[in-house]
């Protein structure tokens, strides 16, 4: 289940990682005080976005190599979800 995870979030994690990157250093770099945090928090609000927009806007017919592999449209919506809330609560807390 874990690679069917991988190949699922490795199209939507590195267009994330890349916009991240460079939203932060449009921003002011990554060597202000709160430049991290910025950095996280536009990271976990990209990734739900990326998401909509590889999977439901432009690749609608993925879904189904997903679906026979197990994983549901929307267990895969909740997974992102859930990781993106619990990422923002473990963020808050550390920072």
């Amino acid at each position: 289940m874990l690679q069917t995870l991988w190949l699922f979030y490795r199209k939507i994690i590195f267009s994330s990682v890349i916009l991240t990157f460079l939203l932060t250093l449009l921003n002011g770099g990554f060597f202000n005080n709160w430049s991290l945090s910025f950095a996280i928090i536009t990271f976990l609000v990209l990734l739900p976005f990326m998401q909509l927009y590889f999977y439901e806007l432009s690749n609608k017919n993925e879904y189904y190599f997903y679906a026979n592999l197990g994983l549901l449209k929307t267990t895969l919506w909740y997974l992102t979800l859930a990781a993106v809330v619990i990422s923002i609560f473990i963020t808050i807390i550390i920072l």
